[in-house]
């Protein structure tokens, strides 16, 4: 995205977070909230269209008692909300008694068919034209303009016999979405007037809400029906382009590309009135929508989305809706009906839109005088003048206009052709997709009801409508329930061109689900209630907070971090590492093993090779926590003996790894090893016994040669803690070797160290493996025992995040060192059984683009378009997965909240002992604590169960769950996702800070459980590693590692620091 785009939303976003409490304090002043009356003073206000045309045509009820009640209850909330540009109520009155006259005068069945809707009132958008009503559009220059005709759609709706009872506001020549003007003023939202009604079409909006209408007339371009429809509680359909003329309809966007994007619409209270209010306002064209051909809920096909896109540009969802909406899904599936994903990439709708807004440029201009007698001022002074009163035109409305120019401008012109073109193929995907049936849920909006001003800082979110309306798809708004503080919250649904029958279908089944529209003072908030959700909020707006700080420090701290670094790391580092030379280094783990069983070479030779290498190295990157050399070469002697003595097939049967040397990450516990934790509490600690995974690789003859280093307690992903020091990377010493597996991660990829044993809760051994260029698989959870890892040595609930895995420099050894460390459950993956990667079909998903995380870097991005484009070149079947990994971070913190906390500040041995972390935290920053910042960083988020509110684990887990499903069910035994690893080649030292976002590549896996192989695809230009991640459903390890076997084949592997 163009960096200039970049940086004004990120001005945008940081000015959001500024004055929301300045928007608060105003709001509270200058609107405060107050109750609307009582609404339970008259029945005939809640009788819908449909049932009231029914009644009034039989003579049930009167026309003129219906519309005098409407008029009682517009004078009643009308001084609360002010949503009434003129109204002609005694007109109304008149016209209602003309209707009585007619029902008593004809058969009931001619006027049904003559007259579906006479004596029903209804309220009219200012910018509709209605006979005898202003048309000032909220402007200056037009404030003594009346309407001398009516507009198509009004006259159609007056033909059928509705009685017109006003016209309702809009904002300035409806260029905005919150209805303020200089001729009406500000509408308030009936159910907080310290809110915004939305817009254009607020008016109407503010008036259904308070139940003050029974049902409007509006139009919309870029959401203005349906995002007053749920600010305002109502349905709000905005239909097929077309369908309704737009003959009438202000301003007038026909020498634009606006009247492609516009549609005139109903708004109601009651879902059941919408076919019959569509089929009216259609007239002659309504045939095509087959209005009064039902289709049964069960028959619609239900997709959902739960963002418009994940790029810098846009607002995710809130919790409100993401909470509303996963009851939404979660009520279709109790249904019976399988809601699915819908899989279409819209990760660049924010880019669309932009591109869309080009044909808007020549929109009309509201500060033109119609009459041309003065002269046009310009706009940007005119905006500078707006902010002191000085203008005579809203500063709202010249924003939009202003918004609309910058998308044709230079900056931004150049890019849109490529948009354009990936639009239509997303329209021509999602038309495919949809066909005659289907129907997607998305959000209408991002936030529930606005503050007023407020949507200066948050217009970008309405890529989530205007998407729609440049698809040209039907798209209904539709009230499913209220936040904790009483603000309406609902989705939209949308369906194929011509399709709005099913949109309508949708929502009559919502609207008996959830209850529909609510008036205001019928919503009750509970105190206690908004109390939890305050603390929840706030626990999750300093998460965000945090996120996008380390978003901004990602793009300003590169030049720190490479003076930093370039001084207290020699940059030469990367050029003395020892040569690799012995041959005895370079045979895989399998091979070894059959050489030594073999005899052809002794493990003592191979041992002692290892043990010359670590010294070699280990200088250099510090990796060694611990070693047992003298034990190690003894136990290879006793290996050689044993093959000497014992026929190399019995060996292989009951010793598969006889005399291969191996590592084991520290944590993983080696018996009468150092197991300090990269904690100085524990520094003297030792393993009593060993963990049961490598007791597993000890038993099948693996010689262990050192534990090596981690983070303190493995809260990091760079090693380092205050016992052994700070681990560097073979590859360059400027850079991490990642963690927590860092030591494991630096003595294989200095070729230190044929095969190691690692552990991964967040990706702690895929992102070590990637970083120094070698294998690394993260098993399916619960296969592998965790039992002796500390911590978490025998945690049950550790257990579902926490897997313990091999690490290695050659693929084709991962299968054995899986099925060994499995013990009894490696039945369980069928790892030995032989499978070609040509029966595997590949999915790939490039890059998650949530608002949050850190982009991939150019030289990530290239390695992963070169192994797709492998895959292509040799005819594998290879598919793009759209996947919405937006909250990936959220889903995966939320996981948390079921580990216990680890109190690294603490000393089991002695039970007094124990500091406070916030303390400690203080103190580490002027490098005065004993515990590194990262560990007590770390224990405050598992302690503070990763600042996800408990109303909100439910939601992440459950589209969490909804992920894992669908992933499931598209790989299923014989598919893989290739994905990155993570947004970056290895970090600079200290840099992970700014680039924790990053690991939600890998971090997901760990919360859905899936398995996943880190696989090496050569070095970067730069010369360090690059690499890819593999991914299976659960318990089709063996396809991961199949996989990887056919990657290194293809570009390498392993490739030694140069």
């Amino acid at each position: 995205m163009n960096i200039f785009l970049r940086f004004c939303i990120l001005w945008m976003k940081f000015t959001g977070i500024l004055v929301y409490p300045f928007l608060v304090i105003y709001g509270a002043i200058f609107t405060p909230k107050k109750s609307l009356p009582s609404f339970a003073n008259s029945d005939l206000l809640t009788i819908p269209v449909t049932d009231l045309a029914g009644k009034i045509r039989r003579g049930e009820v009167k026309s003129e008692a219906v519309v005098k009640a409407y008029i009682n209850r517009l004078e009643a909330v009308n001084p609360l909300i002010n949503a009434i540009v003129e109204n002609g109520f005694d007109r109304a009155v008149e016209m209602a008694k003309i209707a009585d006259k007619r029902c008593s005068e004809m058969d009931e069945a001619v006027l049904a068919e003559k007259y579906p809707l006479l004596g029903v009132p209804v309220t009219i958008k200012e910018c509709l034209k209605a006979a005898g009503f202003p048309l000032t559009m909220g402007n200056f220059w037009r404030k003594d303009f009346r309407s001398e005709e009516n507009s198509e759609a009004v006259q159609v709706i007056l033909n059928a016999g509705a009685i017109p009872l006003l016209v309702s506001n809009a904002p300035e020549f409806c260029y905005s979405w919150e209805t303020n003007n200089f001729i009406t003023g500000r509408t308030l939202n009936p159910y907080d007037q310290r809110r915004t009604p939305g817009g254009s079409s607020g008016g109407e909006g503010a008036l259904l809400g308070a139940g003050a209408s029974l049902f409007g007339i509006a139009a919309d371009t870029a959401g203005s029906i349906r995002c007053p429809a749920m600010y305002n509680g109502v349905f709000g359909h905005k239909p097929t382009p077309g369908v309704i003329p737009l003959e009438g309809t202000l301003p007038d966007l026909s020498k634009t590309s606006g009247n492609e994007y516009t549609s005139v619409g109903p708004m109601c209270r009651y879902a059941k009135d919408l076919p019959l209010l569509m089929k009216i306002m259609a007239g002659s064209k309504a045939i095509h929508l087959k209005l009064d051909d039902p289709v049964p809920i069960e028959q619609i096909k239900i997709f959902y989305k739960k963002a418009v896109g994940s790029s810098f540009f846009t607002i995710p969802p809130t919790r409100y809706f993401s909470r509303t909406f996963d009851e939404v899904i979660q009520h279709f599936s109790d249904f019976g009906m399988r809601p699915m994903p819908l899989d279409v990439d819209m990760s660049d709708a924010p880019e669309y839109v932009i591109a869309g807004s080009a044909g808007l440029r020549d929109i009309p201009n509201l500060m033109e005088d119609p009459t041309g007698i003065q002269k046009t001022p310009y706009l940007i002074w005119e905006m500078l003048k707006a902010p002191f009163g000085c203008s005579r035109f809203t500063f709202a409305s010249m924003y939009l206009m202003f918004l609309v120019r910058m998308a044709t401008s230079f900056i931004f012109r150049r890019n849109n052709p490529k948009y354009l073109k990936k639009f239509e193929q997303l329209r021509t995907d999602l038309v495919s997709k949809l066909s005659t049936n289907g129907v997607f849920i998305f959000p209408v909006t991002p936030k529930p009801a606005l503050r007023h001003h407020e949507y200066y800082t948050m217009w970008y979110g309405m890529s989530y409508t205007f998407l729609i309306n440049m698809l040209g798809f039907p798209a209904t708004s539709i009230p499913i329930g209220f936040t904790a503080d009483g603000l309406p919250v609902g989705i939209q649904v949308v369906a194929g061109p011509y399709q709005d029958r099913l949109c309508f279908s949708v929502a009559h089944h919502l609207e008996r689900a959830f209850g529909g529209w609510k008036p205001p003072n019928a919503v009750k908030s509970s105190s206690e209630d908004q109390q939890i959700v305050l603390v929840e909020i706030m626990k999750e707006y300093i998460l965000k907070l945090l996120l996008i700080i380390l978003k901004t420090c990602y793009y300003i701290s590169d030049p720190f971090y490479r003076i930093y670094v370039g001084l207290f790391y020699s940059r030469n580092a990367k050029n003395r590492l020892p040569k690799f030379s012995n041959k005895l280094l370079e045979i895989p783990a399998i091979d070894l093993a059959d050489k030594i069983r073999s005899q052809e070479i002794k493990s003592e030779d191979a041992v002692a090779a290892y043990i010359e290498r670590i010294g070699a190295v280990n200088p250099f990157i510090n990796a060694i926590v611990e070693s047992g050399f003298p034990q190690a070469l003894t136990l290879a002697k006793k290996a050689d003996k044993m093959c000497q003595e014992t026929p190399a097939e019995e060996l292989k049967l009951t010793y598969p790894l006889l005399g291969v040397p191996f590592t084991v990450k520290e944590s993983c516990r080696l018996r009468n090893f150092l197991c300090t934790q990269g904690s100085l509490l524990r520094a003297k600690y030792r393993s009593t016994e060993n963990g049961e995974v490598v007791g597993r690789l000890l038993d099948a003859g693996a010689i262990p040669l050192l534990v090596s280093n981690t983070p303190e307690f493995c809260f990091n992903w760079e090693s380092f803690n205050y016992v052994t020091g700070r681990t560097l990377n073979p590859y360059n010493a400027q850079r991490s070797s990642g963690g927590s597996s860092g030591g494991e991660g630096a003595l294989l990829g200095s070729g230190a160290s044929l095969f190691g044993v690692g552990s991964d809760i967040a990706g702690s051994i895929r992102i070590p493996s990637l970083f120094n260029g070698v294998f690394g698989h993260k098993p399916t959870r619960r296969v592998v025992s965790i039992t002796g890892h500390a911590p978490f040595p025998r945690d049950p609930i550790g257990a579902d995040y926490l897997v313990i895995g091999p690490m290695c420099r050659y693929a084709k050894d991962l299968p054995l060192l899986l099925h060994i460390m499995a013990g009894p459950n490696a039945a369980q993956l069928n790892l030995l059984e032989p499978i070609s990667w040509k029966d595997i079909k590949v999915f790939h998903f490039e890059e998650i683009k949530g608002p949050l995380i850190v982009p991939l870097t150019e030289d990530t991005r290239t390695n992963f378009r070169r192994v797709v484009h492998h895959f292509e070149e040799i005819g594998s079947r290879t598919t793009p997965l759209n996947l919405d990994l937006t909250k990936a971070i959220e889903i995966s913190l939320s996981h948390l909240t079921n580990v216990p906390a680890v109190y690294v500040t603490s000393d089991p041995l002695n039970p007094d002992f124990c500091k406070s972390i916030y303390w400690e935290l203080l103190l580490s920053m002027i490098g005065k604590s004993q515990f590194t910042f990262a560990a007590l960083v770390f224990n405050l988020i598992v302690d503070q169960k990763g600042f996800i509110g408990e109303r909100d684990n439910l939601r992440y887990r459950m589209l969490g769950d909804q992920i894992k499903s669908h992933l499931i069910d598209v790989l299923g035994t014989d598919g893989v996702l290739v994905i990155p690893t993570c947004s970056t080649t290895a970090w600079r030292h200290y840099e992970y800070a700014v680039n924790l976002s990053s690991l939600a590549y890998v971090i997901i896996f760990n919360a859905l459980g899936l398995p996943s192989t880190h696989v090496p695809t050569g070095l970067s230009p730069d010369g360090l590693p690059m690499g890819v991640q593999v991914v299976a459903a659960p318990h089709q390890d063996r396809l991961c590692l199949a996989m990887a076997k056919h990657l290194e084949e293809a570009f390498g592997g392993w490739t030694p620091p140069p």
